[in-house]
């Protein structure tokens, strides 16, 4: 959840709270590339965040963190408890609806413990 990146709950719990998946990426939708992604993003998630200028620019990592890091310092409290997909791939596709993912993601927690 947002709040494992972010270190700080402020007296908050996330237990028995009903997480929801939203997404983010640097790609720019202007970026034919990613009408793929991004039906199928939307198609089973909803709204995608794009935090790209518009101009379809490469970002280098040392640029991306930063982004993606103020981005997830933007989202409002009630994220929390939320999973944030920070996608930055050409290739990605969406293809399980939220209910699916949430249970493929918590079941990854549980195994791992993280």
């Amino acid at each position: 959840p947002v709040v494992e990146v972010l270190g700080e709950l402020g007296g908050m719990s996330c237990e028995g709270a009903e997480p929801h998946i939203h997404v983010a990426s640097l790609v720019s939708e202007l970026a034919t590339s990613m009408s793929a992604f991004m039906a199928t993003a939307m198609w089973n998630l909803g709204q995608v965040t794009l935090l790209d200028d518009g101009k379809g620019s490469t970002w280098p990592p040392s640029k991306k963190l930063p982004i993606y890091r103020k981005y997830l310092h933007s989202l409002p409290d009630v994220w929390l408890c939320d999973f944030i997909l920070l996608i930055d791939s050409f290739d990605a596709l969406i293809l399980e609806p939220e209910e699916k993912l949430i249970e493929i993601v918590t079941g990854m927690e549980q195994r791992t413990g993280s």
